[in-house]
C-alpha cells in the first residue's frame, strides 16, 4: 500500500496503520497515513481510485500518574499527582484547581490546556 500511495501521489509517508476499535483488538477500516509536510492533500489516488482525506489530530496522550504529557503511566517514575490541584495524592480533592503542568486554574486533564511537550 505505502508503495502504490507514494508512486502515485505526491507525497512522503512516514507510516501507515489502521485504526483500532475501542474495546476490541479488530481493526476498523479506516486507514491512518502519516504524511512528511504541512498541507494534507485533498484526495489521494489508490489502485486507480481517489479516496477523499481527512485531517486527523490525535488526543496527545497524558501520564494517569503525575499527568504529564512527556509519557504514558506505564513508564511513569514520578510520585503520584492529584488530577484537581497538583498535589501529591490521589483520590476525591476538594482542593482549588490548580493544573499540575501550568498552574492554571483548571485540573490537568482539561480539554482547555495546551499541551506542553
Amino acid at each position: 500500500m505505502a508503495t502504490e500511495l507514494k508512486n502515485s501521489n505526491d507525497i512522503e509517508i512516514v507510516e501507515i496503520r489502521r485504526f483500532i476499535k475501542k474495546n476490541s483488538r479488530q481493526e476498523a477500516s479506516p486507514v491512518l497515513i502519516t504524511i512528511l509536510g504541512i498541507n494534507t492533500p485533498e484526495c489521494v489516488k489508490l489502485w486507480f481510485f481517489n479516496h477523499r482525506t481527512q485531517l486527523f489530530i490525535d488526543k496527545p496522550r497524558q501520564c494517569n500518574n503525575c499527568y504529564s504529557f512527556t509519557h504514558s503511566s506505564r513508564f511513569c517514575s514520578s510520585d503520584v499527582r492529584c488530577i484537581n490541584c497538583g498535589g501529591s495524592h490521589s483520590g476525591q480533592c476538594t482542593n482549588p484547581s490548580n493544573c499540575a503542568n501550568c498552574k492554571g486554574d483548571h485540573p490537568a486533564n482539561s480539554p482547555n490546556i495546551v499541551p506542553l511537550l
